[in-house]
């Protein structure tokens, strides 16, 4: 008799752990919400009030929109809760640590490429494809054989192209296996591209 009370009151307590664990989980996802959403309106308004002041003046807002995206996603911090909110910080992310690299001061090097490095790391009509190949690595490649930087430097770029890359990889790899967003669940890590 006392062993079945002994095993009754683990069960107990063994649910009422899971139970709480999953109230803590419901709580920070919530929480993650909220704050996504704060976060995302501010970001949001300082973008619309920089493209109205730069449309009434002839001053360009120079890197002010890198500078609101990455307030947006220090404001955002780590996220804890898989899915489309994760998958979108990912790709934020990545796009941030790709501008650094491909318009930054990196990038100097490249500029006899006429702009055409950007174009080819943030190549959008790559996604209306039906498969992926790597030809951001080609294009990034080819175009930094063509100019005048160091191996150094071209190692850093590379890099974002490799980041730029492997996110499309993760897109298409959604695609192709019909994966739900809501079941994303990385992390950006920029130490892999350097």
């Amino acid at each position: 008799m006392m062993l079945k009370t002994a095993i009754l009151a683990l069960f107990v307590l063994v649910n009422l752990a899971v139970s709480r664990s999953l109230l803590v989980e419901e709580d920070i996802c919530e929480t993650e919400s909220k704050k996504w959403e704060a976060c995302f309106n501010t970001y949001k308004n300082k973008t619309i009030t920089l493209n109205h002041e730069h449309l009434a003046s002839t001053v360009s807002p120079g890197n002010q929109h890198i500078t609101n995206l990455k307030d947006f996603l220090t404001c955002v911090g780590k996220l804890h809760c898989k899915g489309q909110r994760k998958l979108t910080k990912f790709q934020l992310d990545t796009v941030s640590f790709v501008l650094d690299r491909v318009i930054g001061e990196p990038a100097q090097c490249a500029q006899d490429t006429r702009g055409d490095l950007p174009h080819c790391v943030f190549d959008h009509t790559l996604v209306k494809n039906s498969e992926y190949n790597g030809e951001i690595l080609t294009c990034a490649g080819n175009l930094l054989e063509a100019t005048e930087c160091t191996e150094e430097e071209k190692r850093v770029l590379m890099g974002a192209a490799r980041a730029q890359n492997d996110f499309l990889e993760i897109v298409f790899k959604m695609k192709k296996e019909e994966i739900d967003a809501n079941l994303f669940d990385e992390t950006f890590d920029p130490t892999k591209y350097d």
